[in-house]
């Protein structure tokens, strides 16, 4: 079932779907697999840190903008930083579970439709 599968999900548009699940062998798309999983897991690293780190970075003497930057700690720029990876991960994944429930719906249907062929069958013998 599994090969099946992953075979329809690569007929989805999204080619970020395709370079997540199907280059695993290739070293150049581990490494994007490898920071795809890893920036979404320091995103929840740094939501977790801005919980107990309340240091500032002191950056306020630097800041050229109105917007002071004074109270910015390590784990809000972390998860700054983080953030669109998680997203896009997250972007990933519900395409996913989209398209597994269309192919458990369509391989429950054909079940469906062998069993109501073979209720049928049994009837008229």
């Amino acid at each position: 079932m599994s090969a099946e599968y992953y075979g329809c999900i690569i007929m989805t548009p999204w080619v970020a779907i395709h370079l997540y699940l199907f280059h695993a062998t290739d070293l150049r798309f581990q490494r994007t697999l490898f920071l795809i999983c890893a920036g979404n897991e320091l995103f929840f690293v740094a939501l977790y840190l801005m919980k107990w780190v309340h240091t500032p970075i002191g950056l306020g003497a630097y800041s050229a903008y109105p917007l002071s930057l004074t109270d910015v700690t390590y784990p809000q720029i972390m998860a700054l930083i983080s953030f669109p990876i998680c997203f896009t991960k997250n972007i990933i994944n519900l395409v996913q579970l989209w398209k597994a429930s269309k192919i458990l719906v369509g391989v429950d249907l054909a079940e469906r439709a062998i069993a109501r062929e073979a209720s049928l069958k049994a009837r008229k013998t």
